[in-house]
């Protein structure tokens, strides 16, 4: 993401500054990358314009990737498009198909989506500006978490 900055901020220097909008520079590049992604994915590989992304809207592109099992992609998605409302769903879906699909034990399958989780708990935790330190001791058996 920083090369995306320092070409916008390249870029403000030729075109005149009342009309440039790096936001919008910004935006279409993170939209790029993610129908780039799209386009090169092992398990939903679609060639899709922006144009047809606008139409087809973000949400529907999400659920064509949890019908794949494309969570990476998803979650890809959703940070770089800021859809933060839609990460439950993905994790949500993730959740049942381990549960539905795994050949792990009960034992393995529950320590591996406790692991899951306690790093998304740590994730959310620093996107709200909490003090991480605390939390990871908490998870890691230094104590009970808030």
């Amino acid at each position: 993401m920083k090369h995306l900055l320092r070409t916008a901020s390249f870029a403000k220097t030729f075109p005149e500054a009342a009309t440039y909008d790096s936001n919008l520079y910004v935006n279409t590049v993170k939209h790029m990358v993610i129908l780039t992604k799209l386009r090169n994915s092992q398990n939903c590989a679609r060639a899709m314009t922006f144009k047809q992304f606008e139409k087809v809207k973000a949400k529907n592109v999400l659920k064509l990737l949890l019908k794949f099992r494309d969570y990476r992609l998803a979650l890809m998605m959703i940070e770089h498009l800021n859809l933060k409302q839609y990460t439950s769903i993905v994790y949500d879906d993730w959740c049942t198909t381990m549960i539905k699909h795994s050949t792990l034990s009960d034992q393995e399958l529950e320590n591996k989506l406790t692991d899951k989780f306690d790093q998304l708990k740590i994730k959310i935790a620093e996107d709200q500006g909490y003090n991480t330190a605390v939390l990871q001791y908490n998870i890691s058996g230094g104590g009970l978490t808030p």
